[in-house]
């Protein structure tokens, strides 16, 4: 913990030069925060800042802005180490949350935009892919923790629009995807048979095999189909 001061006003202590903070310097602001470092035309360009609500900054600046690189430590235990941009997490950077969770890759006004890995501690899962606006969104790769693997495209951090799934039984579906769920027309290869042209029907599924129609049977719970679809097949011919 820093030893805050409190001032009505912003009040330097520290080297000068010109008139102006330039050396070695602490600042302590009117709002509580503290800032110690390296200050050059008046501003601050390397050292830490800490901040009143417990949050810590150290690296470097621009315009009393973070700029630059540099790491956030947040009061909660989350931690972000990369590269910043007028004051906003930007450009290349890891970010430890506080659960375990850990995301590498790129950043833009904050958020996770681009491309990146997200490694989920909860739940065991590895994404790899595109990110907009924090959340798998365009092409990519999701690792489940039971070995399954979609391979595709996502959207608002959804399973959605064309992809395949491998399951580590050595089953496949590839399809479209809507929202998480299998919408068809697609293909599944199951126990080394393949069953073409399947489409949706409510909770069943219908292909063509020798010119006749077959339903799957799905006994699916939402929003898990990539861990359990693969075991839970069954199929009744016509």
């Amino acid at each position: 913990m820093y030893d805050y001061k409190i001032f009505k006003k912003n009040k330097y202590f520290g080297e000068r030069k010109f008139l102006m903070k330039w050396g070695k310097g602490t600042c302590y602001y009117a709002n509580g925060d503290v800032s110690v470092g390296y200050y050059k035309f008046n501003m601050l360009k390397n050292g830490i800042h800490y901040f009143k609500n417990g949050d810590v900054f150290e690296g470097e600046f621009k315009s009393n802005l973070l700029h630059g690189k540099g790491t956030y430590r947040f009061d909660d235990g989350s931690v972000y180490i990369g590269e910043f941009n007028c004051g906003e997490f930007d450009g290349k950077g890891i970010y430890y949350f506080r659960n375990g969770d850990r995301y590498e890759g790129d950043l833009k006004n904050g958020r996770f935009n681009g491309y990146g890995t997200m490694k989920y501690n909860s739940c065991g899962e590895i994404y790899v892919g595109n990110f907009k606006s924090g959340v798998s969104n365009g092409k990519g790769i999701l690792y489940t923790k039971n070995g399954n693997i979609y391979e595709g495209e996502f959207k608002h951090g959804l399973l959605h629009g064309r992809g395949k799934i491998n399951y580590q039984n050595g089953d496949q579906y590839r399809g479209l995807f809507k929202y998480n769920h299998f919408i068809g027309p697609g293909v599944l290869i199951h126990n080394k048979i393949i069953y073409l042209n399947i489409v949706q029907r409510g909770q069943i599924f219908e292909c063509k095999i020798n010119n006749k129609i077959a339903k799957i049977k799905l006994k699916i719970k939402e929003n898990l189909q990539i861990n359990n679809v693969a075991n839970e097949v069954k199929f009744y011919l016509n």
